[in-house]
């Protein structure tokens, strides 16, 4: 079982900045509708580790077997670019970024980013970006959101171990490290002595 970044997290999340810019959002790398006005369009930018990932160990009930789960945080960069055939103040692109900015922050939004497991690490500047098309200015403008989530898998059970002994005999005087140095002598103690 895999849980972090799914096909659901990209779907939620185009559904807030849609509710949130107040335009079709639709992500690059999936078929596009046709939008005749103001429309944006979402890119994965970057996928990142944040630390160390850790292993959990989880006993089964029979008591036989250990399944370890590797949790490990992520950051990704999602692009927003908005267009618009208007040019005008209060209908460019940079009016949609300049608004997403300040509305990412809101409480309501915060509250459905954290329901589908993303937090906001930083919302980026918004930068221009028209483009000419058929003869025409288009007003493009572009926004960096970087998120971080959690994300988890579970490997193949394998048997459990309830104890374990180190010790030395006189056959094999000392316990040797992975570079087949001998440990020094507080470690060659017996850890679990017979009763």
């Amino acid at each position: 079982m895999s849980a972090g970044w799914e096909a659901a997290t990209e779907d939620g999340l185009a559904q807030l900045l849609e509710d949130l810019l107040g335009v079709p959002v639709q992500w690059s790398d999936r078929p596009q509708r046709m939008v005749a006005g103001v429309s944006a369009t979402l890119n994965m930018i970057s996928e990142i580790g944040v630390g160390q990932a850790e292993t959990e160990l989880t006993l089964a009930e029979s008591g036989e077997e250990l399944t370890p789960t590797t949790y490990e945080l992520r950051e990704s960069t999602v692009q927003v670019s908005v267009w618009s055939p208007s040019q005008a103040a209060g209908e460019s692109a940079r009016t949609y970024t300049s608004r997403l900015r300040t509305r990412l922050r809101m409480p309501s939004a915060v509250e459905r980013l954290r329901s589908l497991g993303l937090g906001i690490v930083t919302v980026g500047d918004a930068t221009q970006a028209d483009v000419s098309q058929l003869g025409r200015m288009r007003s493009g403008s572009i926004l960096e959101i970087r998120v971080c989530f959690g994300t988890s898998e579970e490997d193949r059970p394998v048997p459990f171990i309830e104890t374990a002994r180190i010790y030395t005999t006189d056959d094999a005087p000392g316990i040797e490290n992975a570079a087949g140095h001998v440990l020094a002598d507080p470690l060659q103690i017996d850890i679990n002595p017979e009763p």
